[in-house]
């Protein structure tokens, strides 16, 4: 399970809206909108990945794989 919040939090400290995110991983803001606040277990493993990268997010596993 994704903990969206801590992602959010990732984004604001990095000054990413969803929008600039979702230009840079490449998908639409709609689609990126819809993970975060409605579907976040459908994140595919490259879209993690290119989040992980564009963030520089270190504690992988407490945002993306949270119990």
């Amino acid at each position: 399970m994704v903990n969206v919040k801590l992602l959010k939090a990732q984004m604001v400290l990095n000054n990413y809206t969803i929008g600039k995110l979702a230009n840079e991983m490449g998908i639409s803001t709609k689609t990126l909108s819809t993970r975060l606040n409605k579907s976040p277990e459908k994140f595919t493993q490259a879209e993690i990945q290119k989040i992980v990268t564009i963030l520089k997010i270190s504690d992988l596993m407490r945002i993306f794989f949270n119990h």
